[in-house]
């Protein structure tokens, strides 16, 4: 399986600051040549599940392929039991693995991804370190991924404990919580800003303009946070709907004066 990856599964990374976002300090570092002069004890290291994951998505679709293949030349060669619980057996697991990828990527880009093992957690990087060590191998040896080293942080010291696992209890209600009130807040703003600014100026031009601004940037927002296009379709046609019968309303009513 090894050989399906180009790149092998484990890559480099590089601390970065606090509270700087990853855009702004590759910026700031002017290039990729800085974060090849770091000592060894300045990187660590990072493997993606979801990247070993897909290789054996691959591996299933190469016995698929070579079973069809097989069963349309040679058909004869195992009985047609065989040839059926082989199958059967691949076919499920590739099923499988496809459900799981597409639940992985639910994950891709959260900050405690539970897929990616990676040296700014502090469990991780014992870890990591642990079997880099059986191996003897340092980030030395891993010379060419230098200049491709993600530069990630904030970076886990140990002060107020370790980062667990995927989420505990607490924190999923509470970031549960926190998002359905912030969604409440923005929701809100969408819909009572524009009609307060609306019935204070009752101009055609402006609500053409406010009620397009508005629209685009809410349209922008779903897009953002949510995952299917049937869903940021549906949620900006709505918006758009609702914001239009203000805006009818508003200019009967100026119209009727």
């Amino acid at each position: 399986m090894r050989r399906l990856h180009r790149n092998g599964f484990i890559t480099l990374v590089t601390k970065r600051p606090p509270y700087v976002p990853q855009w702004a300090y590759k910026l700031l570092r002017a290039g990729r040549g800085q974060r090849t002069t770091l000592s060894d004890g300045e990187y660590g290291y990072r493997i993606n599940v979801a990247d070993m994951h897909r290789m054996y998505m691959r591996q299933l679709q190469a016995r698929l392929i070579t079973t069809g293949i097989r069963l349309h030349f040679d058909p004869g060669k195992g009985t047609a039991r065989e040839d059926t619980e082989t199958l059967e057996c691949t076919l499920r697991k590739y099923v499988q693995a496809v459900q799981d990828h597409e639940f992985m990527a639910r994950y891709s880009g959260q900050r405690n991804d539970p897929f990616v093992a990676s040296s700014e957690r502090l469990h991780d990087n014992y870890l990591l370190m642990r079997e880099m060590t059986w191996y003897g191998k340092t980030a030395s040896d891993m010379e060419a991924f230098k200049a491709r080293a993600i530069p990630t942080g904030p970076w886990e010291t140990g002060e107020g404990g370790a980062q667990p696992i995927g989420a505990t209890r607490t924190e999923t209600l509470k970031r549960g919580l926190w998002s359905r009130i912030a969604g409440a807040l923005v929701g809100g703003a969408f819909l009572v800003g524009p009609m307060w600014l609306l019935a204070l100026k009752q101009e055609l031009y402006l609500q053409l303009n406010v009620t397009t601004g508005c629209v685009s940037v809410f349209g922008i927002l779903m897009a953002w946070y949510l995952s299917s296009l049937e869903a940021v379709f549906a949620t900006s046609v709505v918006y758009a709907a609702v914001v239009m019968v203000f805006i009818g309303v508003m200019i009967q009513e100026k119209g009727g004066r």
